[in-house]
């Protein structure tokens, strides 16, 4: 059984996260942590989320929460995911991330922790965008081999609910940087078109135009626990795989699958 503490866990994704693991026979929830002042503090996590007493009391002590946990699952704010990282780089408690909005500084001082306990971050859990991410490559492969990567006429598009703050998403900055990698193109000269309206869970498209004709691969988030069930299963292959610190992504956790 793998041990797990959930930061913001009063959150739409935290909540999220800590009921499917509950749920889950896999997973032992023994820590739950919150925001200084959050009207959840000192409650009964299993009395939160509607379903009967789990005796694990919602804190904003990272130590509390932190203490027999051997994961911490992270979807908060840039500030709160860097202190609670100091927490558990401390405690040598692997980490999943998935906040984004984090600045280069940020993401620095992540990838310093990680040298004193395992990190993950993706700022996207779901299988289907690695699999669009994978998609896209292939495209970019074939096009390569052709000759053709130069012609081609990139374009983001993203849209997400009215209450995300991070803008361009941490996606649609992930697919730009995928693209600038695989196509002779700077991040400027691909175009990221975002939108925030109304309960959107999150849509990204990106089109690649080559002439007269165009070619456009996009995911669409359906319901929110499939970052949840993409978080959970991370933190069992890092549990399962990693047995040294380091950071880690989807793409070195999730190795690219070997020619027949």
């Amino acid at each position: 059984m793998i041990k797990i503490a959930v930061s913001g866990v009063a959150g739409r994704m935290g909540r999220e996260i800590a009921a499917q693991a509950l749920a889950d026979k896999v997973f032992r929830v023994v820590g739950a942590l919150e925001a200084p002042k959050h009207a959840a503090l000192g409650q009964d996590l299993g009395q939160s989320l509607g379903r009967p007493s789990t005796q694990v009391i919602i804190t904003e002590d990272a130590a509390s929460a932190l203490a027999d946990a051997q994961v911490l699952i992270e979807f908060t704010t840039p500030e709160a995911t860097i202190a609670h990282a100091r927490a558990a780089a401390g405690r040598k408690v692997m980490m999943v991330v998935g906040t984004t909005g984090l600045t280069s500084v940020q993401q620095a001082t992540l990838k310093r922790l990680a040298r004193r306990t395992p990190i993950f971050w993706a700022p996207n859990m779901s299988m289907g965008v690695l699999v669009m991410r994978r998609m896209l490559a292939e495209a970019a492969a074939v096009l390569k081999a052709s000759g053709l990567e130069r012609g081609v006429e990139l374009r983001i598009a993203e849209t997400h609910h009215a209450q995300k703050k991070d803008k361009p998403s941490g996606t649609a900055k992930q697919l730009a940087e995928d693209l600038t990698s695989w196509f002779p193109l700077s991040e400027n000269e691909i175009p990221i078109q975002a939108k925030r309206e109304g309960e959107v869970i999150g849509v990204h498209n990106v089109a690649l135009t080559l002439g007269e004709e165009r070619l456009t691969v996009q995911h669409e988030a359906l319901s929110r626990g499939i970052f949840a069930r993409g978080a959970l299963i991370v933190a069992r292959l890092m549990v399962e795989r990693v047995h040294r610190p380091g950071f880690y992504t989807m793409d070195t956790l999730y190795k690219k699958p070997a020619k027949r």
